[in-house]
């Protein structure tokens, strides 16, 4: 009897295991999929910025270069300061900001 319940909790936990693997490897996938097109989106219009011969296309590309160093290097860690997260956000909505021509109004307010 011992010997069954042990092969059940050691095969359950296995499924678990794996099941965590699978779901972690998805959401991997997931993101992989997900930078290329934001970079593309992005690219694009910084692209027309300077078509536009806009001073903004160089402000979009320093705040696009922050952001993928952000991913590259801080990411993955478990944990990351608060300032450089936020920063990173301000970056990030600032290069959502290029993609919409200016026709969304957004504002960021600290509370101290």
């Amino acid at each position: 009897m011992f010997s069954f319940l042990s092969s059940l909790f050691i095969f359950r936990n296995n499924e678990k295991k794996e099941l965590e693997r699978s779901k972690a490897a998805e959401l991997l996938n997931l993101k992989y999929q997900l930078q290329p097109h934001f970079l593309f989106n992005i690219l694009n219009s910084i692209y027309s910025l300077t078509l536009l011969k806009s001073d903004d296309a160089a402000n979009g590309i320093l705040k696009l270069s922050n952001v993928m160093r952000y991913v590259v290097q801080e990411s993955s860690k478990d944990f990351v300061e608060l300032t450089k997260e936020i920063e990173y956000l301000k970056d990030y909505i600032a290069l959502q900001l290029v993609r919409t021509d200016n026709s969304l109004d957004f504002s960021l307010h600290r509370n101290r």
